[in-house]
């Protein structure tokens, strides 16, 4: 099962599969990535990350509203 795919939006971006069953051994694939992608950051090593604007905006806590589901799904939006 992929853990990631491309969002319905006009920009390339990834989410979480949406049929992705939350189970540890997905957690710990997830918990891989935040460390690849923390060590990366430690090292100044520059990483071309495409997650969605909405990950991002929950990383820094800021609110999601009904304006972000263009970021998720266009026709729905």
């Amino acid at each position: 099962m992929k853990l990631f795919e491309r969002a319905d939006s006009d920009e390339f971006s990834l989410l979480p599969h949406h049929l992705l069953e939350l189970n540890d051994l997905n957690k710990n694939y997830f918990r891989f990535i935040g460390e690849l992608i923390t060590k990366g950051l430690i090292d100044g090593v520059p990483i071309n990350l495409c997650f969605n604007k909405i990950i991002y905006k929950m990383l820094v806590d800021e609110p999601i509203t009904g304006a972000d589901m263009k970021f998720i799904d266009r026709q729905l939006y």
